[in-house]
Formats: structure tokens, C-alpha cells, sequence
């Protein structure tokens, strides 16, 4: 059985590397090119606004299982260029994001402290000119006087390639060091192999 694909992502990821489509000279991709090529994709959003597949169809006057067929050439060719000259990643966005993990915030006994420390959370996209590591301790006193959480330790660390931005997610506990994350851990682990 064949895989099914999604080609509304298709569509988006092709809008997120339009600036590379001057690695596709193949004639048949052009027009498809041609209508990406104009189209923007928004940081946070649905991007609702981005035609699906039937509607570029339509738009080029294609059948559907065409326009299918080209938009899977279209991001296979690409990514098959990147193999012969690297793709080149611009940009970095850290995001901080300072919370008590779901998990942890269920097995409080008291709940109405749960609750309030699910509030407490915070979120901040910045770039930094170090990137901090694993374990390490951070401070962003500009979140002091909100009332959430403003510091904490690293537990996790999340990359994610989108488009020309490297997006490092940064999942912070606010008072658990990682020593503290490792013991969980460990405790977690020796509980599913008894």
C-alpha cells in the first residue's frame, strides 16, 4: 500500500525554499515554479491562504494527478540538489520556552497549585549569539515582571530545519536541574524494567 501524501505540506515546505528554486532548470516544473515563487509563507500561522493542490491545478489548467506528480518531482528535485550543493540555512531563531511539563504537573498532589503553574509559563523567540547547551541555567529578567517563570534549567534541546531558519527550541523546568531531570529518568526507566 502506498504512502499517502500530504500535499498541502508539500505546497508550503516548496513556498518555504522558493529562494533555492533557481536550482530547478527542468522546463516542466517552471509554471509551478512560477505561481510558488509568488506566494509567502507567515511564521506562526495556519497560512490558510496557500492554494491547495487542486486549485493550482486549476490555475494551470492541469489534471490533478499532473499537478501531484509535479509538485512531488518539483521537492524531490530539489532536495536531490541539495545533496550536490548544501542547502544553506541563513537564519537561527531561539525559543525559550519555561514550563513544568505536562507529565510532572499531573502528579501534584495539591491541584490548585497545578493549575496556577500551568499559567506561569513563558514563551520568547530571540537570537542569541551563543547558544546555550544542555543542563545549562538560564535568566531572561525581561519575563521577571510578568509574573511567569523567568529562569530555569535546560532539560531538552529541539532543532527544526524550516526553510532558510534553524529554529532551536529550548524546554526549560524552572526549578529541576538536570540532575534532577536525569534522576526522573533513571526512576522512570528502573519502574518499566522491574
Amino acid at each position: 500500500m502506498g504512502r499517502h501524501l500530504n500535499y498541502y505540506l508539500i505546497i508550503e515546505q516548496l513556498v518555504t525554499l522558493k529562494n533555492e528554486f533557481h536550482r530547478i532548470t527542468d522546463e516542466k516544473y517552471q509554471p509551478v515554479i512560477g505561481i510558488l515563487r509568488n506566494l509567502e509563507v507567515y511564521h506562526r500561522s495556519d497560512n490558510e491562504h496557500l492554494p491547495n493542490h487542486k486549485l493550482l491545478a486549476t490555475k494551470l489548467n492541469y489534471t490533478q494527478s499532473k499537478m501531484n506528480s509535479l509538485l512531488k518531482g518539483l521537492l524531490h528535485e530539489l532536495i536531490q540538489d541539495f545533496n550536490v550543493s548544501p542547502f544553506k540555512v541563513e537564519n537561527v531563531v531561539h525559543q525559550v520556552l519555561i514550563y513544568i511539563p505536562w507529565d510532572e504537573r499531573q502528579s501534584f498532589k495539591n491541584k490548585e497549585f497545578a493549575k496556577e503553574v500551568s499559567t506561569q509559563s513563558s514563551y520568547i523567540e530571540m537570537e542569541l549569539p551563543v547558544t546555550p547547551r544542555l543542563g545549562e541555567e538560564i535568566e531572561i529578567p525581561i519575563l521577571q515582571e510578568t509574573g511567569n517563570f523567568y529562569s530555569g534549567y535546560i532539560h531538552r534541546i529541539k532543532h527544526r530545519i524550516n526553510g532558510q531558519t534553524q529554529e532551536i527550541t529550548y524546554f526549560i523546568h524552572p526549578w529541576d536541574n538536570y540532575y534532577c531531570n536525569w534522576m526522573k529518568m533513571e526512576q522512570e526507566y528502573a519502574r518499566r524494567h522491574q
